[in-house]
């Protein structure tokens, strides 16, 4: 992929994270942004190591393994300037559902279908659901959220995947 189009994802995919996240642990003005800088860096080149992964099919257990190897690198690396320390499940999740959307929505033939999808607002409306994605800390909460979309399918009858559902949601309802 070309070197521009892949920074552009990766900084709009840290943007969709964080905009609405609360991960630092003051305010973002009163975090150093060489500290900022690097947190950045080290969460682009994890999301690039773990989105080789996506050209082939990943299982649901990896995909999720995945999440928490990103959520424990981020965590390890920088959580002195994260709020409470850590990276989220929900931030986490939302990091590689986001990248890995990009990656296949732009390369369809290169990358596979992903198995899950970035859970937000958007989607957590649709399912019912009433919390935030941008408070979840156990990996529990976010597995909850795939099987309520797994009933919405059911009650509903939509018979798509979950990636290309969201797609069609995000696109009628963003």
């Amino acid at each position: 992929m070309d070197k521009f189009i892949e920074k552009i994802i990766l900084n709009v995919t840290i943007q969709a994270a964080f905009q609405r996240g609360s991960v630092y642990n003051l305010p973002s003005e009163k975090i150093d942004d060489e500290k900022k800088k690097s947190l950045k860096e080290t969460i682009k080149k994890e999301l690039e190591k773990i989105g080789q992964n996506y050209t082939n099919t990943v299982s649901e257990e990896d995909h999720i393994r995945n999440i928490k190897v990103l959520l424990q690198k981020i965590t390890k690396e920088h959580g002195e300037i994260l709020k409470n320390g850590q990276l989220r499940i929900g931030t986490a999740q939302k990091l590689l559902n986001v990248y890995i959307k990009f990656l296949w929505c732009l390369n369809p033939k290169q990358m596979k279908r992903p198995i899950h999808c970035p859970l937000d607002s958007i989607v957590l409306k649709e399912i019912g659901c009433n919390d935030s994605w941008t408070k979840w800390e156990r990996i529990d909460e976010y597995e909850e959220k795939i099987i309520k979309i797994r009933e919405h399918f059911e009650k509903n009858g939509i018979n798509k995947s979950i990636a290309e559902w969201e797609r069609d949601l995000w696109n009628e309802k963003a």
